[in-house]
């Protein structure tokens, strides 16, 4: 048997398209239509992002009308927080890349990941599988 993807959680061979973590086995002359969709990122981290902002900009606003040592900590120590946390929503707002397929009529996901680079193997290692095994209709066009 000859696989063409193989991770911790998912392996791929001219036959099967085994989820290792969630133990499914889809035969791929099973599947049909099999197509990617790139989803959005959360939308619920951007307003998260917002809330904090706007606590910023509170906390440098209040700091000079208080004007004590404690209320510019507080201003300081808001500032560094929300750069911080600003910057992890941003790299944690990346988009959802999934592989979409039909089963036995019924649409299942595949595969889904936010790594770019791990969908792109995926993704190309099942099409060497489906090429491999004759499954070329299994592609949506």
């Amino acid at each position: 048997m000859t696989v063409f993807y193989r991770s911790r959680d998912l392996v791929i061979s001219e036959s099967e398209f085994v989820a290792l973590l969630a133990t499914e086995r889809f035969a791929l002359e099973d599947l049909r239509g099999i197509h990617i969709v790139r989803g959005n990122p959360d939308p619920r981290r951007r307003s998260i992002t917002h809330t904090f902002a706007g606590a910023l900009i509170l906390a440098v606003a209040i700091g000079p009308i208080l004007d004590s040592p404690a209320a510019w900590a507080v201003a300081a120590l808001a500032l560094v927080g929300s750069a911080g946390f600003g910057g992890a929503s941003i790299v944690a707002r990346r988009p959802r890349w999934q592989l979409n397929a039909e089963h036995l009529g019924s649409a299942i996901c595949l595969y889904s990941t936010t790594d770019e680079l791990t969908f792109g193997q995926v993704r190309r290692g099942l099409l060497r599988a489906l090429e491999a095994g004759g499954h070329v209709h299994a592609v949506a066009r």
